[in-house]
C-alpha cells in the first residue's frame, strides 16, 4: 500500500488506475458542458456576492447601496446587517473562509470561477473516494465507491453550481483521507488538522466532521491528538480573527448568534457532555476495543442507547426527524405534503448497505469500518436534534449531508464485496448491463422530459427497497441467501439510485436554465444606476446577476412587509436612479402593487418601471 497520493506519469501506477484518471478527466468534460452560472438558492446569492465584494475590494462586507439609513430591506439573499448608523453593514451568513479560497477563481473568471471551483473540488472527491476505498480496505471497494459516488449519488448536482458544497465535500474527505494515514507517513495528523480547520471555516456544519477526526485521533493514534489540535486551531484562530474584526466578538457569526450555529443547544449539549463523561470511563476501562470487536456488544450498545432515548421529548423528536431525513419527509409531522424533496434513502436506497456496515463480520477492518461510519452518519444524527435545521429548502435531496457522501459509497461498496465479491467479480458485465437497462426501464416512472412525475413512485418505491435490500443483507451475510439472490435486489437498488441521481442532475440543470433565461430578460430591461424592489427572497436569484455589470441597489420589501421601500426608493430617486418593481406573472402580491402606484403616482411613470417577469 503506498503513502502518498499517486502522481501523474508515475511509472508504478498501475493500468486501472490510469483508467480512473482518464474517467475523472472525461466526468470533467462532461460537467463543462452542462456549465451553468444561474442562480437557484438564495444561499448561492449570498455566497456570490461576498466572493464579488471581495474580490472588489469591499472586504467582508456587501454592499447594497445602503447609505445612512439602515434598513432590512438591504439584505439580500441569506444576509444580516451588524452595527448602527455609519457603522451598518451587510454581511453575509457564512464564514468567510470560503470567501478567501474563491478569490483567485473569483477575480480571474467572475461567477464562472466558483462553478468551476466546485468542478475541480466535485472531481477531486472522486479521485479520493478512490484513494480512501484503497487504502482502508483495498483496490476493488475504492473503485466500486467511485462508481457508486459518482452514478448512484445527488453530489455531482451540486458541482455545476455556485454554492460551496462541493469544496466542502472535498475538504472533509480530504481531511478523513489524512486521518487515516496517520502512522503512514510524517505530518499527516498535523494536515488533518489544518484542513478539518479550513473546512469549518467553509461551512459551520462541519465541525460535527471534525469531532469524528478528534475522536478517531483520542481512539486509534492517541499520540498524535496535539498536533492535531494544533493544525486545527490555525484556521479556526484565523476565522475567529475575521468574526472579531467584523462584529468585535471571537464567537459572534453572521447568523447573529454567539454559539457557532447553534451548536451549544442545551439539546445537544446536555446528551453531548453525558457522552463525553461515558466516552471517557469507556477509554479509562478499554472497554470501547472489547465492543468495537463484538458485534452482538456494538448492536446491545447502540439499542440499549435507542430504548432510553425513548424516555425523553427531545430523543423521540430527534429520533423522528432522524427516519423522516433517513427514510421519508412524510414521517415527520406537517411534512405529509409530497413534493421533490427526499430523504436520503429516497436519493439513494443502496446507501442503507452503507448504515449496516459495522453489523458486518468486518474482522481486522472494524475499526477503520467504525471511523468512516461516524463520517458517514454524523450528520443525520446531528440534524436530527435540529428538526427545523433547514437542510429542506431550496433543493432536491439532503444537502445537508453531502459531506457525507463519500464515506457512504465508500462503506456500501465495502459492504458490497464483503457479501458477495465472488459472483459480482465472476458477472460484473451482466450485473453491469441490468443495472444500465432497468434503469432505462425506471427512468419513465421517475422523469418526464427532466421533470419530476409519479410521485407515488419516488416516495414509497425506494423505501421499500431499501427495507428489502437490508433485508437480503441480514439473510446473505447469515448464508440463508445465496450471493445470486442478493445481487438480483442490489441491481434494482443501484439502477433506482443511479435514475434519481441522473433526474436530480437535469431537473437542476433545466432549473438553472429557466432562472437564467429569466435573468438575461430582466437584466436587458433595467438600466444602470437603478433600483429594483421585488417581494420573496427567492427572487433575488434572478435579480443578483444584475450587481454583476450594473449599479444596481436591490430592495426586498418583503423583509418589512413594504413599509420602507417606498421610503428608501423615494430617496434612491433623489440620488437619481430609476426604480423597477420587480415581479412574476403568475404573482399577485397587494403591497407591492400599491408601493408600486403610490411611487409612480408620486415620482411618475418615467422614474417608476413595473418588470413582469414570465416563466416560460
Amino acid at each position: 500500500m503506498k503513502d502518498s497520493l499517486y502522481k501523474f506519469g508515475d511509472a508504478s501506477m498501475e493500468g486501472e488506475e490510469k483508467a480512473l484518471l482518464l474517467f475523472i478527466f472525461g466526468l470533467g468534460i462532461l460537467l463543462a458542458l452542462n456549465f451553468e452560472t444561474a442562480l437557484t438558492a438564495s444561499d448561492e446569492v449570498t455566497y456570490m456576492l461576498m466572493a464579488k465584494n471581495f474580490a472588489e475590494g469591499n472586504g467582508f462586507e456587501i454592499k447594497n447601496g445602503m447609505g445612512d439609513v439602515m434598513s432590512v430591506e438591504y439584505m439580500v439573499g441569506t444576509s444580516n446587517i451588524f452595527g448602527e448608523g455609519d457603522d451598518a453593514k451587510i454581511v453575509g451568513l457564512y464564514p468567510q473562509l470560503y470567501t478567501i479560497l474563491s478569490y483567485p477563481f473569483y477575480i480571474v473568471l467572475s461567477v464562472e470561477g466558483l462553478v468551476l471551483m466546485n468542478i475541480l473540488a466535485f472531481l477531486g472527491t472522486v479521485y479520493l473516494v478512490f484513494i480512501i476505498g484503497r487504502d482502508a480496505f483495498d483496490g476493488r471497494v475504492g473503485f466500486l465507491g467511485v462508481a457508486i459516488f459518482t452514478f448512484c449519488t445527488y453530489a455531482s448536482s451540486y458541482a455545476v453550481a455556485v454554492w460551496p458544497h462541493s469544496l466542502s465535500m472535498f475538504l472533509v474527505a480530504v481531511s478523513a483521507y489524512f486521518g487515516l494515514s496517520v502512522g503512514r507517513f510524517q505530518g499527516a495528523s498535523f494536515a488533518c488538522g489544518i484542513i478539518a480547520g479550513v473546512a469549518v471555516g467553509v461551512r459551520y456544519q462541519n465541525l460535527i466532521y471534525a469531532f469524528i477526526l478528534f475522536a478517531w485521533m483520542l481512539l486509534e493514534h492517541r499520540g498524535k491528538v496535539g498536533r492535531f489540535i494544533v493544525g486545527m486551531s490555525l484556521p479556526v484562530a484565523g476565522l475567529a480573527g475575521i468574526n472579531n474584526l467584523m462584529f468585535g466578538d471571537v464567537l459572534m457569526t453572521g447568523y447573529g448568534n454567539r454559539d457557532m450555529f447553534g451548536l451549544l443547544k442545551p439539546v445537544v449539549l446536555v446528551p453531548g457532555v453525558a457522552a463525553a463523561v461515558l466516552a471517557y470511563l469507556i477509554l479509562r476501562t478499554g472497554a470501547h476495543r472489547r465492543i468495537v470487536r463484538d458485534r452482538r456488544m456494538l448492536t446491545g450498545a447502540a439499542l440499549t442507547l435507542l430504548v432510553v432515548g425513548l424516555f425523553f421529548d427531545f430523543s423521540r423528536v430527534a429520533l423522528l426527524t432522524f427516519c423522516a431525513d433517513v427514510f421519508d419527509l412524510t414521517m415527520f409531522p406537517g411534512n405529509q405534503e409530497v413534493g421533490l424533496k427526499k430523504a436520503l434513502l429516497q436519493s439513494t436506497p443502496v446507501f442503507v448497505l452503507a448504515l449496516m456496515s459495522p453489523l458486518l463480520k468486518v474482522g481486522k477492518y472494524r475499526e477503520k469500518v467504525l471511523f468512516l461510519f461516524g463520517l458517514a452518519a454524523v450528520a443525520p444524527v446531528f440534524f436530527a436534534f435540529m428538526p427545523n435545521h433547514g437542510g429542506e429548502g431550496d433543493a432536491l435531496n439532503m444537502r445537508y449531508f453531502i459531506e457525507s457522501l463519500p464515506f457512504l459509497s465508500v462503506l456500501t461498496a465495502y459492504s458490497i464485496i464483503e457479501l458477495a465479491a465472488e459472483h459480482i467479480r465472476a458477472n460484473r458485465k451482466n450485473i453491469t448491463v441490468a443495472v444500465l437497462v432497468l434503469a432505462a426501464v425506471l427512468w419513465p416512472f421517475v422523469s418526464n422530459n427532466g421533470y419530476y412525475m409519479s410521485d407515488w413512485f419516488y416516495r414509497p418505491v425506494p423505501v421499500i427497497t431499501s427495507v428489502v435490500l437490508a433485508a437480503a443483507a441480514i439473510a446473505r451475510s447469515h448464508r440463508v441467501w445465496g450471493a445470486e439472490a442478493f445481487t438480483w435486489v442490489l441491481v434494482f437498488a443501484l439502477s433506482y439510485s443511479v435514475v434519481t441521481s441522473s433526474a436530480d442532475f437535469i431537473v437542476k440543470k433545466n432549473t438553472q436554465d429557466l432562472l437564467e433565461g429569466v435573468a438575461e430578460n430582466v437584466g436587458a430591461g433595467v438600466g444602470n444606476y437603478s433600483v429594483v424592489i421585488y417581494y420573496h427572497r427567492r427572487n433575488s436569484n434572478v435579480l443578483a446577476p444584475l450587481k454583476l455589470g450594473k449599479d444596481v441597489v436591490l430592495l426586498d420589501c418583503e423583509r418589512d412587509d413594504c413599509k420602507s421601500a417606498e421610503y428608501l426608493a423615494g430617496q434612491h430617486i433623489k440620488e437619481g436612479r430609476s426604480v423597477y418593481v420587480f415581479s412574476y406573472r403568475h404573482e399577485t402580491i397587494p403591497e407591492l402593487d400599491a408601493t408600486a402606484n403610490r411611487l409612480t403616482m408620486e415620482h411618475g411613470m418615467g422614474k417608476v418601471i413595473t418588470i413582469k417577469a414570465a416563466i416560460t
